[in-house]
């Protein structure tokens, strides 16, 4: 693995001109660094704030006043000494200040450097770094609070756990590598424990079986013929205009793609040009996309016209979709123009709504969680990534050959590896042991600075 030795510095903030920029320097050198580009005298006491002037490396010009938070080693991010200077938002400017830090001496950070080093260093786990990614990029209320959960080590918790009681089970078997008697005789006690284990990493599994959907959202696409109030419903479940609304049918010719949130999950609603025979070149493209939405949603809003009733253009969208074994709803909207929705005939069990006065919208979202299963968060809700699921599934298929193996009277030593590959497996979700590729691909979904 990879040795870091030397000095890294980087622009921590988002680029673009604000009030605040951030440039973090991290490693032995960091003070040495910041003296040379601020000509500061005195000795810096740990985590406070200090101002102080940054100049050129020729003492002659005055780039910015900043301040400046130093974080000796080991009590800091990265596990090394650690300086932040808060200087003024400027892109021009972060980059000047950067440029003379690295002429002084510092390198410029990697893609995810600097949690690198405090994950080499012991001041992170994994599936720690994971979640801190899981939170930059969450997109919902709940993929906040499962990845800030991650974050702060709930999930490395119940890792630890399972990783001790696996190892103290191996270690047991092994110990009576000679004495193959007490295995046997000890064999109900033994595939308990292993039992109970097998179930404790499936109900992590299980525990998590909404990860997807929280960490991404659901893709939710409103289909219907032309002129049904597509993108009227699309501005009223948003709250806002988003999508041009007409009396002229075809007035959306692509897909458009908007998000809210229902139950603290994303829902991501895409409004799709009608779906309707006989229209021009640039209409059946946008059918065309309407389509390819329909293939990628997880939930279909067929939306039809309550005053016109069930047409057969309806009929076919309904068949069509019900045929691609796709998850389902109908609605029946502009009902305010109608007295009563359910003496239409076809459109008696469809959610009556008007996209123009609200009314019936607050069911069609109950609806909407009610099929795609989004209810409110259990209690302590888990979320893994693919990669954790993966180590998890490895880790129980592991013990499954460990069950068998004591059930067949296989050898102590075949039991015992399987044991520690099971071991193995769950270290990998918190890094104690994994590889370097794994590592490596973790990493670089970090953006530089951090």
């Amino acid at each position: 693995m990879r040795q870091f030795d030397d000095t890294i510095a980087a622009i921590a903030s988002p680029l673009g001109r604000g009030g605040v920029g951030v440039i973090r320097i991290s490693g032995s050198r960091a003070r040495d660094i910041f003296n040379k580009v601020t000509n500061y005298k005195d000795e810096l006491q740990p985590r406070y704030a200090t101002l102080v002037s940054i100049i050129d490396n020729n003492n002659t010009i005055l780039l910015d006043k900043a301040l400046v938070i130093y974080f000796p080693m080991p009590n800091s991010l990265t596990g090394e000494d650690v300086i932040e200077l808060q200087c003024h938002g400027g892109v021009r400017l972060l980059r000047e200040i950067l440029g003379l830090i690295i002429q002084e001496g510092g390198r410029g950070a990697e893609p995810g450097e600097f949690l690198q080093r405090a994950f080499l260093n012991g001041k992170i786990s994994l599936d720690q770094i994971e979640g801190i990614i899981d939170l930059i990029n969450a997109n919902s209320r709940r993929g906040i609070a499962a990845a800030a959960g991650n974050m702060k080590g709930e999930l490395n918790a119940a890792i630890k756990r399972l990783g001790s009681d696996v190892l103290q089970l191996a270690m047991k078997i092994e110990a009576e590598i000679d004495f193959p008697d007490d295995i046997k005789n000890n064999q109900a006690a033994i595939l308990d424990i292993i039992s109970n284990l097998y179930r404790d990493i499936g109900n992590l599994i299980a525990s998590s079986s909404r990860s997807k959907i929280i960490r991404e959202g659901v893709r939710v696409a409103i289909i219907g013929r032309p002129n049904v109030g597509k993108s009227s419903l699309l501005n009223r479940l948003l709250g806002e205009d988003r999508a041009i609304v007409t009396e002229l049918p075809g007035t959306t010719r692509d897909t458009i793609e908007e998000s809210f949130e229902l139950n603290g999950i994303a829902v991501i609603i895409v409004d799709t040009a009608g779906i309707r025979a006989g229209g021009g070149l640039i209409e059946d493209l946008g059918i065309a996309r309407s389509k390819r939405a329909i293939g990628d949603a997880d939930l279909v809003l067929i939306l039809m016209d309550a005053v016109s009733g069930l047409t057969p253009e309806d009929k076919q969208i309904i068949n069509e979709v019900a045929a691609s074994k796709k998850a389902h709803l109908i609605a029946a909207n502009k009902i305010d123009l109608i007295k009563d929705v359910s003496i239409i005939d076809g459109l008696a069990e469809a959610v009556g709504i008007s996209a123009v006065t609200g009314e019936g919208v607050e069911r069609l979202k109950e609806r909407i969680i009610e099929a795609l299963d989004i209810g409110e968060a259990a209690q302590n809700e888990i979320v893994l990534n693919q990669r954790q699921q993966e180590a998890l599934v490895k880790a129980q298929g592991s013990l499954e050959v460990a069950k068998i193996g004591i059930e067949k009277g296989a050898p102590i030593d075949i039991i015992g590896a399987e044991l520690r590959s099971a071991l193995a497996s769950i270290y990998e979700i918190s890094g104690e042991q994994v590889s370097e590729r794994i590592i490596q691909n973790i990493f670089s979904n970090l953006c530089v600075g951090k």
